[in-house]
């Protein structure tokens, strides 16, 4: 069988679950207008990136410090907003992901992307790149953005124990929004409307066979 960084590479070339497979971790109240074009939006690029851990897949998140803006204290996939500097999105992932946990950019390779994901809330539009590494990495947080990192075996994502229902209550605003149970923590929201596109995609892959 096909190594899975192979695999992958020439999966993501194909057509992907896309919105249907992202609208499954959007709360109900929030679908109508999910995918509403934006004005001016502030382009971003965030890193899923892959490694082998323990013999098993792998990917790594951060949770972000706590700080006056909507996404403090969220999970999220290392990456954000493009500096002139950043020839593309995919620089932009890289420059942040090694910003923020301190892996090497040179030793990444890019395998594509998942679907663009719009955060209304924020006003960012985000490219979500798939990454490998041959390694298992020394994630390195940068103190001043990162509170922890943690890292998922991708077992978790398709395991529907993992998956719940939770109430996101700011000042006056509320909401049911489901979300993936990370260690403990809740991965929501944009984050974990990129990880249910990827669930799937990793989902074909387990059916075909022996993981490689």
């Amino acid at each position: 069988m096909m190594a899975f960084p192979d695999w992958l590479h020439e999966r993501l070339k194909e057509e992907l679950p896309g919105q249907e497979a992202q609208l499954k971790m959007v709360p109900p109240s929030g679908r109508s207008n999910r995918f509403q074009p934006m004005n001016n939006p502030v382009m971003s690029g965030v890193l899923l990136l892959l490694f082998k851990k323990n013999g098993n897949w792998n990917t790594v998140f951060i949770k972000r410090t706590d700080y006056d803006g909507v996404h403090s204290g969220q999970i999220s996939l290392p990456g954000g907003k493009k500096e002139e500097e950043d020839a593309d999105l995919s620089v932009t992932a890289l420059r942040e992901s090694f910003e923020e946990v301190g892996v090497n950019p040179a030793d990444v390779r890019i395998l594509g992307k998942l679907t663009t994901v719009q955060i209304p809330v924020s006003g960012f539009v985000v490219e979500p790149y798939v990454g490998f590494i041959g390694y298992e990495p020394v994630f390195i947080p940068d103190p001043g953005e990162v509170k922890e990192v943690i890292t998922a075996d991708l077992g978790l994502f398709t395991d529907p124990g993992k998956k719940d229902v939770f109430t996101f209550v700011k000042g006056t605003f509320s909401v049911e929004a489901p979300y993936y149970n990370l260690h403990g923590e809740k991965l929501w929201g944009a984050t974990a409307m990129m990880i249910s596109e990827f669930e799937e995609i990793w989902r074909e892959y387990c059916e075909k066979g022996t993981r490689k």
